[in-house]
């Protein structure tokens, strides 16, 4: 998850107005879960085809890696004539036992952060400090989505660099003790053709010009994987008539590959039970005012002279 919220507040709709669900992306319609196979070859050579590898979901990771280790970090800071408006780095761990299990932290520089934890029948999830909230996953696939949005921030970073990517093969080396494909990342002589941006709050991006690109990607050789991740580059954008620079970097690892590890739940006095309520529809329209139109109720039965609570 890219942290933009500083720029993003001010691309929020004004009171009174609302976006229809078409218009807002992932926030709320899930994405395709279906991932293509990695064509090696054409990855190592295509900045089109190794971006569709550095943006497969943990999803895939997991089903085509088995159990593993992530170790990431980010830096991202934004500047405006000079002067440092914005600045976070974050540390990320993420153990998967190669099921569904695993514990994952994203500790950031602001002292915020997320832990969660799945042991396969429930999620304990916090911020940096305090206990655990112990429930149910609330669909089949939160978990998953969990380990996944939070292991994203490398490909997401090298995704918005995308317009200046240009990639060289460097051909086999080994990382970890398995066969990789070394991919040489650098800045293009001019600018790529990239799908412009419709969604409101995502359109400052068609602005972009990239002026910085280096870095490296090892795609393992047996499944087509990014287990390597590192990335140095910056951008400059507008956004309402303001002009930024902003300076990125990302690392991520995937380690010991195949080496099972125990997932555990937290103790009892780490962890609180909570309770879930069927109030999404509730919780959906708090999170989406002005920016989403009000999702439709059922009808109350017409006999009912109060609404029901």
């Amino acid at each position: 998850m890219l942290p933009l919220a500083i720029l993003a507040a001010s691309g929020c709709a004004s009171e009174g107005e609302g976006r229809p669900d078409s218009e807002l992306g992932n926030l709320v319609i899930s994405p395709s879960t279906e991932v293509a196979k990695v064509e090696l070859d054409s990855a190592a050579v295509d900045a089109d085809a190794l971006l569709s590898a550095v943006e497969l979901p943990h999803t895939w990771l997991g089903s085509s890696l088995g159990a593993h280790r992530i170790e990431g970090t980010t830096w991202v800071e934004v500047r405006e004539g000079g002067q440092v408006v914005s600045e976070l780095s974050d540390v990320l761990r993420i153990d998967f036992d190669g099921e569904d299990r695993f514990a994952a932290t994203l500790d950031t520089s602001n002292d915020y952060g997320r832990h969660a934890i799945y042991d396969g029948a429930n999620l304990f999830l916090r911020p940096r400090y305090g206990l655990y909230h112990k429930r149910a996953p609330q669909t089949e696939t939160e978990a998953a989505e969990i380990r996944t949005d939070m292991a994203a921030a490398a490909g997401d970073y090298l995704g918005l660099l995308a317009r200046g990517l240009e990639v060289s093969d460097r051909g086999p080396k080994t990382r970890d003790g398995r066969s990789v494909r070394q991919v040489e990342l650098k800045l293009a002589p001019k600018p790529r053709r990239v799908a412009d941006e419709t969604l409101t709050q995502k359109r400052w991006r068609n602005s972009i010009e990239v002026k910085t690109l280096s870095g490296q990607v090892d795609l393992d050789v047996e499944s087509g994987a990014p287990v390597y991740i590192q990335l140095d580059g910056s951008i400059v954008f507008s956004r309402e008539g303001r002009s930024f620079q902003m300076f990125v970097k990302a690392e991520r690892s995937i380690l010991e590959i195949g080496h099972t590890r125990a997932v555990q739940a937290p103790g009892d006095e780490a962890s609180l039970s909570i309770g879930i309520r069927p109030r999404e529809l509730d919780e959906r329209d708090a999170l989406l005012r002005n920016i989403a139109p009000p999702a439709r109720r059922a009808p109350t039965p017409k006999a009912t002279k109060e609404p029901t609570p």
